[in-house]
């Protein structure tokens, strides 16, 4: 509980410059972007995962803190089917990152048709740095709709400059579900 009102009380002015932006802050939500732009540190988790976000932020105050919620990306058809999502660009220090959702059935009546989750991609320059990631606190292993566990999902992704100027990128995996 602590960890959340510090959070908003370190992020609050930040929250209300995200609010103007065409992604409204809501309960919802199911990523939390942090950005430290001078280094291009960046975390993409859920915003409830406490120990990963205490963790990057250490004290220190993000040039950007974004909420969003996967549903609002997703692209419907006329009869109810999601035909695919928006991507949203986003860009902490040097490093771009794409934002948007997936989802393992365009029926949201079918089979695991309920299930939106955001995804991410990160690069620098022409190099990929965060390969097409869902961010999600569980995975369900053996579904083919779903992917790999062991290397599509994650519960966070952290990017930072190592001591060399090179990017380090640490992914901590989702958990899986029986």
């Amino acid at each position: 509980m602590l960890t959340r009102l510090l959070l908003m009380t370190i992020l609050l002015p930040t929250f209300v410059c995200a609010q103007s932006l065409s992604q409204s802050i809501s309960r919802y939500s199911d990523l939390l972007m942090l950005c430290f732009q001078n280094d291009s540190a960046i975390l993409l988790t859920f915003p409830t995962n406490k120990s990963e976000i205490d963790s990057f932020l250490s004290n220190r105050k993000p040039e950007i803190a974004e909420f969003f919620y996967s549903e609002n990306l997703i692209k419907w058809s006329h009869d109810g089917f999601r035909t695919g999502a928006k991507v949203l660009h986003r860009k902490c220090g040097e490093v771009s990152i794409l934002i948007s959702s997936g989802f393992p059935n365009a029926n949201p009546q079918g089979a695991e048709g309920v299930y939106e989750f955001p995804t991410v991609v990160a690069s620098y320059r022409n190099r990929t740095l965060i390969p097409f990631t869902t961010i999600t606190k569980t995975c369900v292993p053996d579904t083919p709709r779903w992917g790999d566990c062991a290397t599509e999902y994650a519960a966070a992704v952290s990017v930072h400059r190592s001591a060399s100027g090179d990017f380090d990128v640490d992914f901590q995996r989702s958990d899986y579900e029986n």
